[in-house]
Formats: structure tokens, sequence, C-alpha cells
């Protein structure tokens, strides 16, 4: 390829050149401080705002206007409190703990799966699985289980639960101790 530029154009275009990369980058630069110190300005006001509530609470305190405070913080608990007593249902039953929970799942055999749990809190606590068993011997077994469990009072399986062979729906009711 010719080369037909004289040597002092191919310099002034070299120098334009490094002009425009070095405004482009400054441009850049100058826009990038711009966006940060726009998206500062809130934090900055913030912890303004934030340094002179603390001062003031300080200068309360520093003054010993305890009672001030005081009346504060009990207006405060007793916003909780009411709050508290929104959530709180009156003569609700104790939940089902895991004390109860715990041994009826280490007892039940390989064969029997669990597909429901009640629990009714009266007097006496009962409790109500109900599921499958594969057949009737692991069913059999899966109560004497729980019948030997110091929890449990009483269980009843009703004869009704032994009529089919297999895949066997099952409700056993267990009174707590």
């Amino acid at each position: 390829m010719i080369n037909l530029l004289p040597a002092e154009y191919k310099d002034f275009l070299k120098k334009i050149s490094e002009f425009r990369l070095v405004t482009t980058t400054f441009f850049f630069l100058f826009l990038l401080v711009l966006i940060a110190g726009v998206l500062l300005v809130p934090a900055s006001i913030l912890s303004t705002l934030k340094e002179k509530n603390l001062s003031a609470q300080l200068e309360l305190l520093k003054k010993g206007d305890s009672a001030g405070a005081e009346q504060t913080m009990n207006k405060t608990i007793a916003d909780i409190n009411k709050s508290v007593f929104l959530f709180t249902v009156p003569n609700t039953a104790p939940l089902l703990s895991t004390e109860v929970l715990e041994p009826l799942f280490t007892l039940t055999p390989s064969g029997v799966a669990i597909t429901g749990v009640s629990f009714k809190n009266d007097t006496p606590a009962t409790l109500e699985i109900s599921g499958i068993a594969k057949d009737r011997q692991t069913l059999d077994l899966f109560v004497k289980k729980l019948q030997t469990h110091p929890q449990f009072a009483k269980v009843d399986l009703p004869i009704s639960n032994f009529v089919k062979d297999k895949d066997i729906d099952y409700k056993v009711t267990c009174t707590l101790k």
C-alpha cells in the first residue's frame, strides 16, 4: 500500500486522535463522578438527619430528662403489648409437642406409612393417626408398639381396619397420659 499522506499531516492526525481519546476519557470520568455524587446525596442527607436525631437524644439524656424518656418507653411498651394482644387467641389448645410426635415416628415400622395426625385437646387428650399399612402383620406390630409406649394410655384400632389383607387404610386413636 502506498503512503500518500505527508509526515506533518500524519502527526497532526495522531495528535487529534490522542486528544479525542483524552477528551472522551475525561468526559466519562466526569459523568461517573456526577452520577456517584447524585447517588450519594440521599445517603448524606439521611446520615445527617440521623446524627441530629441522636445528638438530640443524647442531649436529653445528659440533661437528666429521664421522665420524658421513660414516658416514651412506656408508650412504646404499651403499643407493643396492644399489638401482641391482637395476635393472641384466648383458650387455645397447647400445640402438639415433639415429645408426642417423635416416638410416633420412631415406632413406625417400615411397612406402615402415616398420612395424617390429628390432635384433640379434650380431657383426656387424644391423638388420631391415619395412614396405609402394607399388610395386617405390620399394622398389628405398629399397634402393639404404640400400646407398649409409656406416652400412650390407651390405643384403639377398630377391627374393621383388618378387613383387607394388603394396602390397609387405618385409623388408630391413642389416648395420651
